[in-house]
């Protein structure tokens, strides 16, 4: 929440709220503040953005955001009526929003899935050692500790931004999607973590590469995988003649 979009005034802030139905999204309980530190409203590596949540079974909540050089974490163990003390995942160098030449604007915002299988995944993308590469925080203790791992590999001297991840519950196979750069081209990649692997596989999803939109066009902030019983279905933003356009593709 914004208390005034792309404010300067120091006394306008973001918050990270939380707010839930219990009859099919008729009716929605009073939004409640999970953050314990405020960010600004400039859009920008100090603002509070990026909001995702997971739930276990037994209706545990957790949720992750950006902001500050930092990505954060907290739980809820009573169904979000409370949230306990902000933890930080990881330091963010560079922030959430990312500067790649050609774009003119590109994020690294998280996306958090959890499963009694595999504990708590959340992935991102930021800069380390001077490209920005997808970066998957692993926990088997709800949160208490953090494994890290590079999703991103396929070509070491390219950017990856912008990802997006799914979980099939048929197969256990966790899968990212993202924007691969170098040289000015573009092309969308799908990695792959099977059960009991150590690496992710990765595919190249777009028939070919596509030039960067320029720093005058709008590119979009999100990408899009989703995975269901052995299926996965992907949407992506590519440039063609000067414009935006929205590719999908299903992948048996």
């Amino acid at each position: 929440q914004f208390d005034k979009y792309n404010s300067s005034v120091p006394g306008d802030s973001s918050q990270i709220l939380f707010s839930k139905s219990t009859d099919a999204g008729l009716h929605f309980s009073t939004p409640v503040r999970v953050n314990d530190l405020g960010g600004d409203c400039r859009d920008g590596d100090s603002t509070l953005e990026g909001a995702t949540l997971g739930n276990m079974p037994d209706g545990t909540l957790f949720m992750v955001w950006a902001g500050y050089g930092r990505l954060y974490f907290d739980k809820s163990t009573d169904g979000g009526k409370t949230w306990g003390t902000d933890q930080v995942i990881a330091s963010i160098a560079d922030g959430w929003k990312l500067e790649v030449p050609g774009f003119m604007r590109c994020n690294g915002l998280p996306f958090v899935h959890v499963s009694p299988d595999f504990g708590i995944r959340v992935v991102t993308a930021h800069d380390i050692n001077g490209r920005k590469q997808i970066m998957l925080y692993e926990s088997h203790d709800l949160g208490k500790n953090w494994k890290t791992t590079r999703v991103s590999g396929l070509n070491e001297t390219a950017d990856h931004t912008m990802p997006h991840a799914d979980w099939d519950k048929k197969s256990r196979t966790y899968r990212v999607l993202y924007y691969e750069i170098k040289n000015n081209q573009v092309q969308v990649i799908l990695s792959s973590l099977n059960p009991g692997a150590q690496k992710f596989e990765h595919h190249i999803i777009s028939r070919k590469p596509f030039e960067v939109p320029g720093e005058s066009l709008f590119f979009g902030d999100y990408i899009q995988v989703s995975t269901h019983d052995d299926v996965t279905y992907m949407v992506w933003t590519e440039v063609e003649k000067n414009q935006s356009v929205v590719k999908a593709f299903k992948l048996k």
